[in-house]
């Protein structure tokens, strides 16, 4: 059960920070300009005033927010979701430290600050409940 939690409140977590980045109203601009700006930038902003977003950004962790609510109606899926989502969030991790412009994908999709913290506290809990969390095996597993 708590396999299908993970799925169910990650893909909830990441698919309202999405939508939130849609919202002007809670979007700031940056107090200081950054050193190479995103060359996608209509709805580029800091969601909360420090978590930089921009309109493909948004559409990335929607898309793993419905994933993960989909993943979440059985445990085959919820525990496939969180094997792929700690790899693919590992990897967004890593990008976000990398300088030269990688860690903004070259003007597309800003992966670094807040956003590093994020995806590494996500590939540690979706490496936890993909690889490490068992059921006892007296437990009853429901679909």
């Amino acid at each position: 059960m708590a396999l299908r939690l993970f799925a169910f409140f990650t893909g909830l977590g990441y698919a309202i920070l999405g939508i939130l980045g849609f919202i002007t109203q809670v979007l700031w601009d940056p107090a200081r300009p950054r050193v190479r700006q995103l060359e996608i930038g209509f709805g580029h902003g800091y969601l909360g005033g420090f978590l930089p977003v921009n309109i493909p950004h948004n559409i990335l962790w929607i898309v793993i927010g419905v994933g993960g609510i989909v993943a979440s109606l059985n445990r085959l899926s919820a525990r496939t979701f969180a094997r792929g989502l700690f790899v693919f969030a590992t990897c967004l991790a890593i990008v976000g430290f990398i300088p030269l412009g990688v860690s903004t994908l070259w003007g597309v999709l800003p992966l670094d600050g807040w956003n590093v913290l994020i995806h590494a506290w996500t590939a540690i809990l979706a490496w936890y409940f993909g690889y490490v969390y068992a059921y006892a095996p007296w437990q009853t597993v429901t679909q």
